[in-house]
């Protein structure tokens, strides 16, 4: 009876170590082949890290009969990777045309940012550091000059130039050869007109600052026809006359006046005497001044003395030049010494403008 309750002990004893052994195998990983009797310190020391350490790592070991990827039930993420727990449609919701980013000048989270409209022709994303996007319009998408294309025709540049005139090829400014252009409603400065072949043209008004040197020959063709010059231009002329005038002995007397306007004139006048009956002149003369009713000095007077009987006549011409800085009357005067009657005087004034 001793033994068979001895027997009965050791087998009891037996069972409880391998159920231990099955219990700490599989919580901590443990590795025994069959049949092996652990003894006091290893069972001790596999129950140590079973009561101990809930979170101890399984090494050297493998698991198998697990389905992959491990569910979420069974303590795994569900996924074959991390990168797949993160798709778009994790992201939250954001408002159309906005991007997650940092567009501040140092580290932080990124943040929703709106994008500018950028839509129309011509226009082009900016990102300026520390600001963000910016939309520019209207501008060449590049900064480079037109070298970075392919070598462009003055023709190809004319079709996207809105404003240009004539056809033919691109001239630039130094010294260009430019064959029969036609410039109207503009200007030329400081370029020789026919320097070196001559050519017809024509000017409505011609200045010039220098020498004006005509052919020798040709010289500056006149009018042709029964026309006057304008006023102020060369040939510009007046020839007014006066008609009996009565004049007192040893008078100075005004027979004509003209308005002459600044420039150059010479003027040329003419005095007709005529003695009245009973009359004898001895003294005549006649000059054109500038002062009313004055003889001028000599040479732009003309004397002659002489007897001229009553009823008797005389005619002599008088010549002066005059440089006028401003409009002035010229007075055509006249005067004779006389006795026994009376006396008459008629005169004519020619002026003209000789350059």
């Amino acid at each position: 009876m001793n033994d068979i309750l001895k027997k009965s002990k050791w087998l009891a004893v037996k069972l409880i170590a391998a159920f231990t052994l099955v219990l700490v195998a599989s919580n901590a990983g443990a590795q025994f082949t069959p049949g092996q009797i652990l003894t006091a310190s290893q069972l001790n020391a596999a129950l140590a890290v079973k009561t101990n350490n809930a979170s101890a790592a399984i090494t050297g070991g493998t698991i198998t009969g697990l389905s992959s990827p491990l569910p979420v039930a069974s303590g795994g993420t569900g996924a074959t990777s991390l990168a797949a727990l993160f798709t778009p449609s994790n992201l939250a919701v954001q408002a159309a045309n906005t991007v997650l980013a940092n567009v501040t000048s140092t580290s932080a989270s990124p943040t929703a940012f709106v994008m500018p409209s950028c839509s129309t022709a011509n226009s082009a994303l900016q990102y300026t550091s520390g600001t963000g996007f910016t939309c520019i319009t209207n501008s060449a998408l590049t900064t480079a000059t037109l070298a970075q294309f392919a070598a462009t025709t003055s023709a190809q540049l004319a079709g996207v130039i809105s404003d240009e005139t004539g056809s033919g090829s691109l001239v630039f400014g130094t010294n260009p050869s430019i064959s029969g252009a036609t410039t109207t409603g503009g200007s030329i400065n400081n370029t020789p007109i026919g320097a070196t072949t001559a050519n017809t043209g024509k000017f409505t008004t011609l200045q010039t600052t220098g020498a004006y040197t005509p052919s020798s020959t040709a010289g500056i063709v006149g009018t042709t026809t029964n026309d006057s010059a304008n006023a102020g231009s060369i040939g510009e002329r007046f020839d007014p006359t006066a008609g009996s005038t009565s004049i007192t002995s040893a008078t100075p007397t005004n027979i004509i006046s003209q308005s002459l306007t600044a420039g150059d004139w010479d003027c040329e006048g003419y005095v007709y005497v005529l003695m009245g009956s009973g009359a004898t002149g001895t003294i005549f003369v006649a000059g054109i001044g500038t002062v009313s009713a004055t003889l001028p000095a000599a040479p732009n007077i003309t004397q002659t003395s002489l007897s001229i009987p009553p009823s008797g006549a005389m005619s002599f011409p008088v010549w002066a030049s005059f440089q006028l800085a401003s409009t002035t009357t010229v007075y055509l005067v006249g005067y004779a010494t006389f006795s026994g009657g009376t006396a008459t005087t008629q005169g004519r004034l020619h002026c003209r403008r000789p350059r």
